[in-house]
């Protein structure tokens, strides 16, 4: 093999590795990086529908969940709302023997999906006819949470104790989940 033909074979070969080298470079490595964001969408995807199928086949008992807190939600008029909560605090305070001296409902509204009852009670009683007073407003079926309960003696031998009470009325306007 001669000089000039071994030069040919190295130029061809050199030219050769360029070809594969911008090959690489231009064509397969972009290829391969397109097929694993491809991938990595279907994957993303593929978990999307997972959950949305999972949301279609709860939808019924999520619905029959909210049909159920739409009807233990307070009424929407405000004056059957606060007399709904009155008439449920006086017949707790009679079944656990408080005195409640006062009441003070207060209303605000969470743009167009729900109002806030927000009442001020004081009431007071023995700590156990108390402890039951709170037991019922915290596990009747209305929707009352408690959100500050301030006790304090009436005399040095806290026979009778003040409560006082802040708690909130939820009032749901209908809409879908």
């Amino acid at each position: 093999m001669t000089q000039q033909q071994r030069t040919n074979i190295l130029f061809v070969a050199a030219i050769c590795m360029l070809v594969l080298l911008f090959g690489d470079r231009l064509v397969i490595t972009p290829a391969f990086n397109r097929w694993n964001d491809r991938e990595s969408r279907i994957n993303d995807l593929r978990q999307s529908v997972d959950q949305d199928q999972s949301l279609v086949d709860r939808s019924q008992g999520i619905n029959r969940r909210w049909n159920e807190m739409l009807s233990r939600s307070l009424p929407r008029n405000e004056a059957e709302a606060e007399g709904t909560v009155l008439r449920s605090m006086n017949q707790w305070a009679k079944d656990s023997g408080v005195e409640v001296t006062t009441f003070k409902p207060k209303w605000t509204h969470d743009k167009n999906t729900a109002a806030k009852l927000d009442c001020q009670a004081t009431a007071s009683g023995s700590l156990k006819s108390l402890a039951h007073f709170l037991y019922a407003l915290e596990t009747s079926d209305l929707p009352l949470r408690t959100e500050e309960a301030i006790f304090s003696p009436q005399d040095d031998k806290a026979a009778k104790i003040n409560l006082e009470l802040h708690f909130t009325g939820l009032v749901l306007i209908e809409q879908r989940p």
